[in-house]
Parts: structure tokens; sequence; C-alpha cells
């Protein structure tokens, strides 16, 4: 098919998954705790660090729940998963509205949308728009998950003004319609598609690619899971301290808030340009570029020079924006389209690991040393060790679609 038969073909799948990932009970959370910050330390008395906690009980009831999904997701298809997820994802946030002052509830709520809402994950749209999408898979898959950067992008444009006019239980409120609105979508824009009723079951067959039991076993599911842990274990926690570690470079907190937005840039760049680069190039040889930049962003961000920085926050937000991407194309390359929700669950069970112990990681050194260099330093050198695992996947098994 060429390529404008693709996406002719195949753009109100392509638009259900980009607002998916936007409307995503995960994302809402993660890219929507910031805006409620203040508000909730005014009206309970929480710390940020207790607030900031529900994060990591979300990415650690994330982890668990992708590969469940995942194996629902090869078995009933995406649209049957997403129709049934996305009101409990809407449930669970607009439950944040009725917040008294306990810490334990909210922590609950956040694992309520975690778990029950795990059917509105990414993943959910990932095997149709592969099956869909072929020569132009990357450009496809970059698409579809730049929705979450777009909320990155509005979440604080849109909450700010609500939360100013009617308060933070209206803000809440907000983020609960968006799984309502998703819902529309998938009903009426996203095909019934499913690999098979017994993916995981089926025999490995010519052109679909192999049970998620099998994929388990290879060496190139280790491989995988140790190079997005590793991007993972790296990046998250120099995001979450960039602000603070320009400070310590002698930075205005203008001019660290300036120089931190690159990442954003880098962030959207990356979304779509790492996809249009794997459907050119062999991908593999992206994520050893994407791997390569990353190291060499830590490396300028040990510098104390504006350029230099802005330059390393830059290639960190490239290498941020292209994970996931990547993730996503590799595992059907290299696995098939037979299981690919199920295995796509499991290799991001092992990127949500690393992400979860990135900031103890990157802050655990700058407390040891009082100094952020050792962690940049260790951090570059993990980014190398990724890179030589990326190297080691070899060519496409003869089942992928693009052989």
């Amino acid at each position: 098919m060429s390529r404008g038969g693709e996406f002719a073909h195949g753009w109100p799948l392509l638009a259900t998954g980009a607002m998916g990932n936007l409307a995503a009970g995960n994302v809402a959370l993660f890219f929507g705790l910031s805006s409620f910050m203040e508000p909730l330390q005014t009206e309970f008395g929480w710390s940020r660090t207790a607030i900031g906690l529900a994060l990591t009980c979300l990415t650690l009831a994330v982890s668990l729940a992708a590969p469940v999904v995942g194996r629902l997701v090869d078995r009933h298809g995406g649209r049957r998963v997403a129709l049934w997820s996305l009101p409990s994802a809407a449930l669970g946030i607009a439950g944040l509205s009725l917040l008294g002052g306990s810490l334990v509830v909210f922590y609950v709520a956040y694992v309520f949308v975690a778990l029950l809402g795990a059917g509105t994950l990414g993943l959910v749209y990932v095997p149709g728009i592969s099956a869909t999408f072929d020569r132009h898979r990357g450009l496809a898959l970059g698409i579809a998950f730049a929705g979450a950067g777009l909320a990155a992008f509005l979440f604080p444009l849109l909450l700010t003004p609500v939360i100013a006019e009617w308060g933070w239980r209206a803000g809440w409120l907000v983020l609960a319609a968006l799984p309502l609105l998703q819902w529309v979508l998938v009903a009426t824009q996203m095909p019934a598609f499913r690999m098979t009723p017994t993916a995981s079951l089926a025999p490995r067959t010519p052109g679909m690619g192999v049970p998620a039991a099998q994929a388990l076993r290879s060496r190139r599911f280790r491989l995988l899971c140790g190079v997005f842990f590793l991007l993972a274990l790296t990046l998250s926690g120099l995001v979450v301290n960039l602000v603070v570690l320009l400070r310590d470079h002698g930075l205005g907190a203008s001019a660290a808030a300036g120089v931190a937005s690159m990442v954003g840039v880098g962030i959207i760049v990356a979304r779509i340009g790492a996809g249009w680069l794997c459907d050119r190039w062999f991908a593999p040889r992206v994520a050893l570029g994407i791997c390569a930049a990353a190291a060499v962003g830590c490396l300028c961000l040990m510098l104390a020079d504006l350029r230099a920085v802005s330059a390393g926050a830059l290639l960190i937000g490239l290498s941020v924006g292209a994970e996931m991407d990547l993730l996503a194309l590799l595992v059907s390359r290299y696995f098939g389209l037979l299981a690919q929700a199920e295995i796509f669950g499991m290799t991001y069970a092992a990127f949500n690991a690393g992400a979860m112990v990135s900031p103890l990681f990157i802050g655990g050194l700058q407390a040891m040393t009082g100094s952020y260099v050792p962690a940049l330093l260790a951090s570059a050198v993990a980014c190398v060790l990724a890179g030589a695992l990326v190297s080691r996947l070899g060519p496409y098994p003869r089942f992928s679609p693009s052989q």
C-alpha cells in the first residue's frame, strides 16, 4: 500500500490513537498533577514530596497492569478493552474531586485509575496501527504517541484557568471528561481489530510473529528490556532534577526554566521525527543514535556554559521523546504482530521500573557526593551501555512485515 493509501485508510485509527494517548488515565494523572500541587498543599497541608509519591504509586500500578492489558488486547482487541476501561478511568479521576484530607485515599485513587483504567494506555492502539501501517509504521506510531506530548503542553494551559476560576475540584472533573470523550471516539472510529482470539497460544505464523511466551524466552526480549530500563533509569531522573541541576550551575530561575523548556522542544520533535527516521533507516541504528545523543546530552549538562547546557537539555528531550516510539516499533519488528500488545506491555513494565528508580538513582548520587557530576557521568555510561545492547539486536526476523 502506498504512503497515501496507508494514511488515507488509517487516519481515523491514527487520530483515535493520538487522542487516546492524550486522554489516557495515567497521562491525565501524571501531567495534570503539577497543576494541583499548590492547591492541595493549601487545602490539606500536604508536602510536595507526599503529593509526588502518588506518581510512584501510579507508575508501579501501571507496570503491573501493562502486561495483563497487553494480553487482553491481543485476545479481545483494543477497542473492546478501551470501551470497558475508559469509563473506569473517568470515574477514578472524577472521584479525586471528592478528596478529603486523607493521603491514603489520594494514593488509592491513583492506583484505581492505573489498574482499572489500564485499558486506556497507549498500547491499546499499537496493534491496530502496526497492522494498518507497514512502510510508514514508525511515523504512524510517532503521531499516535505524540498525543502524550501534547497533553504535557496543553494540561497546564487548560487546568490553570479552570482551577483559578472554579477551584481544584473542578480541575479533576475537567480531566475526567477526557476519557469519556475518548470513549465516543473509540466507539465510532476504532475498528474491532485483533490478531487472533488466542494470540498467545497460536502457532508461529509467517508474517505474523511469535507468541508472547516464546518472545519472553528470547535473547532479544532481554536486550530490549535492558535498553529501555537503562534509558529510563537515567533520563527520567535527569528531567525531574534538571532545574535544580541548572541552578547549581549558577543559572538564575528564569534562565534555568528557559533551558529546561528545551526538553519539551526535544520531546515534541522526537515524537514524530524518530518514527519518520525509522521508516527510512534500520530502526536499531536510529536507537543507537538516540543512545549516543543521550550520552552526549549528559556530558553537556556537566559544563557551566549556557549554550552547552541548552544543547544538553535539547538532546535529553530528543531521547525522552523517542523512547516510546522506538519501543513499540522494535517490538513489532522483532516479534511481529501476533502478540505485540502483550510483549509491548512487558517491555513497558521494564521501562517503568527504570523510571521509578531513576529519581532515587540521580538524587541519591547527588546526595552522596554533593554534586550532580557523578550522576551525569554514571548516566552517560548507562546510555553507552544501552547503545551497546541495541547493537546486538541483529537483523529483523523473517516474519517481519518489512521483509
